[in-house]
């Protein structure tokens, strides 16, 4: 909620995960180049998200190769594929386990990445008519002007679909895990 009077934006801070509050506190003090502007807090919010997004599917990639070649489900000889390893048994319910639970970190992924998409076009709006309000020499834009937010915002969805694309190739892969379960 911004309050003009004041010149002061603030917002409540739903979603994120045990410890990423601290992250995100030092992330918007390091972001000030936009400390002009009262879009501040929505438009750091989106690109912290977006650099979260991005930690997450590569620990969630991390997993599932882990899970691919974990001994649930990788039984075969390792050095020469001569058959089944009689030291290893395969694991049914725990492999089973392991890919769902990576299935609904990866759904939790998709409804952030969405979200944040829908978030990042109502920011556009916003901008939008703060910018035709305001004018193309306004101070209110601050160092970086109009043309950087809306840069911006460009920049943050094309991120945000390219980690939807990231979570459809994993859920396949996933899923070709499962089968061969």
């Amino acid at each position: 909620m911004y309050d003009p009077a004041a010149e002061c934006t603030s917002g409540v801070c739903i979603g994120l995960r045990t410890g990423e509050y601290k992250q995100f506190l030092l992330y918007l003090k390091g972001s000030l180049h936009y400390a002009t502007n009262y879009m501040l807090l929505p438009m750091v919010f989106v690109d912290f998200m977006a650099h979260m997004t991005a930690r997450w599917l590569t620990y969630n990639r991390l997993s599932l190769l882990a899970i691919a070649n974990s001994k649930e489900i990788n039984v075969r000889e390792a050095q020469d594929n001569r058959g089944l390893r009689p030291d290893l048994k395969l694991d049914l319910d725990t492999a089973t386990r392991k890919l769902t639970f990576m299935n609904d970190e990866y759904s939790i992924t998709e409804s952030i990445s969405k979200t944040q998409i829908r978030f990042l076009d109502l920011i556009k709006e916003m901008v939008g008519e703060q910018q035709q309000a305001s004018g193309t020499g306004s101070t209110v834009w601050g160092l970086l002007g109009a043309d950087a937010f809306q840069e911006e915002i460009a920049f943050l969805r094309q991120t945000f679909h390219s980690a939807l694309q990231n979570i459809e190739r994993d859920r396949q892969n996933i899923q070709g895990l499962a089968q061969t379960v």
